[in-house]
């Protein structure tokens, strides 16, 4: 699925992925399945992942974290019932007001994964 390219300021963005997330990736859609949006903020490419296996979401992204030999992580940023609307996105507050005026979605797509988990710290969530 692709959204074409959107450049758009920040709580637009918030509000066009929470959508996108909610009716490609009902609650209970299996352990197996992410939503993963690429973004891009001035040349600087950002997965966004969003898993849905239970009632809960988790919302995690790849900015700034280490890289594994073995898997894809990506750091948690919210895992509950309904915050993950806000607090899943807190990770963009490291940008300038003028970056997050001038943020793109380059993609998005359901992924189902050979296997995914959450360390036991649970601050990542590494897919493979």
């Amino acid at each position: 699925m692709n959204l074409n390219i959107f450049v758009m300021n920040s709580e637009d963005l918030i509000q066009k992925i929470v959508k996108s997330v909610e009716n490609n990736l009902p609650r209970f859609s299996g352990i197996n399945k992410i939503f993963l949006v690429l973004l891009n903020i001035e040349n600087i490419q950002i997965k966004i992942v969003f898993w849905r296996p239970r009632n809960y979401t988790l919302v995690a992204h790849n900015h700034e974290v280490p890289k594994s030999e073995d898997s894809e992580m990506f750091l948690i940023t919210s895992y509950h019932d309904s915050c993950w609307r806000y607090d899943g996105f807190s990770f963009l507050n490291k940008f300038s007001r003028t970056q997050k005026e001038n943020i793109q979605i380059l993609s998005t797509e359901i992924i189902e994964l050979k296997e995914c988990s959450i360390d036991s710290s649970e601050k990542f969530f590494s897919i493979k």
